[in-house]
């Protein structure tokens, strides 16, 4: 958007899982999470140096309950954890609408947490996060969107029933997508492809 404007925006997303997967083994029986959860997003453009720039917050907030084997986990509501961010655009050309920026976001432990609780709203630990993305037309109405990031995790030394020190190995994660104009005002979008980086993604100790 053009240097100076400001905007407000609010997500709303509902999911709800059936199965859950731990060291190969599933267990679906009487098994579900449900999850609503919301997240507003304040956002201001600028320029510095000739780049535009879009310093901004997320502060996702909700309501999750769910159910293990026929145990019951709970739930939590609340407010999750603040992400401060700002995408420089390095390459910025609306007249051939290509884009390329590089994000960095910092999750700030701020969410409500209980370490004795099975669901929380918050994780008590820092995150640090890197994304560049790139956005190009390929034919006419067709867009061609790709984004690559990588995820550095702070530890949580309050996690579980005993107090537990909880570590987790940077996360890489890589994501292609085609868009479609529908209207100037309207566009779909399909998921081309995903990769998380499986030997980096949920080692704990």
């Amino acid at each position: 958007m053009p240097a100076g404007t400001n905007l407000g925006l609010l997500y709303y997303t509902h999911a709800r899982s059936g199965n859950y997967v731990s060291q190969n083994h599933s267990t679906k029986h009487d098994t579900k999470l449900n999850q609503d959860v919301s997240v507003l997003r304040v956002i201001h453009f600028t320029t510095i140096g000739g780049f535009t720039i879009d310093p901004q917050f997320l502060l996702p907030f909700g309501h999750v309950n769910g159910r293990l084997g026929g145990n019951d986990m709970g739930s939590t509501q609340g407010v999750g954890d603040l992400i401060l961010a700002s995408t420089v655009w390095l390459y910025n050309n609306p007249s051939t609408q290509t884009y390329f920026g590089v994000t960095p976001f910092l999750y700030a432990p701020t969410g409500r947490y209980r370490h004795e609780g099975s669901l929380n709203m918050g994780e008590n630990r820092w995150k640090y996060a890197l994304q560049a993305a790139f956005s190009t037309p390929l034919y006419d109405k067709l867009i061609f969107d790709m984004g690559l990031d990588a995820t550095q995790f702070g530890d949580n030394n309050d996690y579980g029933v005993q107090s537990s020190r909880l570590a987790q190995n940077t996360l890489y994660q890589g994501q292609v997508h085609l868009r479609y104009l529908l209207t100037p005002r309207v566009r779909c979008a399909y998921l081309l492809y995903q990769r998380v980086g499986r030997k980096l993604l949920g080692r704990w100790h």
